[in-house]
């Protein structure tokens, strides 16, 4: 059984991305949402991104960071072997990127827990459901609220 991953994040310092270990979880911010990706050595982060060369593909750290700020969730030591083993297998069959089915979150969980899963996903599935359900809230209440008025006219009439 395949342990969920509990981040604990660190922010790497320049002298720190030599440290990096396989199956390492990194992350950085873009353009308002976290995108992560695993260290699969020094120079090498599997991960999954729209744009030029989208889909799940290896890219350099330099690549990866574009830049900014990278923190890192160092791996377990004793499950490296088969996240490892496991992120052999999305680059033998790669998927493209989509933000709702196949974004870089269900690349990684996929690595790390052998299941594809986006935690942001579902949070925005549940505050879409919660808007459309306080729409049709309000909406029920506009028509009932000029249902009865209607009604109120039309008994007046009579």
């Amino acid at each position: 059984m395949t342990a969920i991953f509990e981040p604990h994040w660190v922010l790497l310092h320049g002298g720190m991305v030599k440290d990096l270990k396989p199956g390492d979880v990194l992350r950085r911010r873009k353009t308002g949402v976290w995108h992560l990706g695993i260290c699969l050595d020094r120079d090498q982060v599997l991960h999954n991104s729209p744009g030029p060369g989208a889909g799940e593909r290896v890219t350099s750290y330099a690549d990866f960071a574009c830049g900014r700020d990278v923190f890192v969730a160092h791996s377990n030591p004793v499950t490296r072997a088969e996240v490892m083993k496991r992120a052999s297998g999305v680059l033998a069959h790669p998927h493209a990127y989509s933000y709702v089915w196949r974004n870089c979150e269900h690349t990684v969980y996929e690595v790390l827990e052998g299941q594809p899963r986006s935690p942001t996903v579902r949070l925005m599935d549940g505050v879409v459901s919660a808007a459309v359900l306080l729409s049709l809230a309000g909406l029920a209440f506009s028509f009932r609220r000029e249902i009865g008025a209607g009604a109120g006219k039309l008994l007046r009439r009579s």
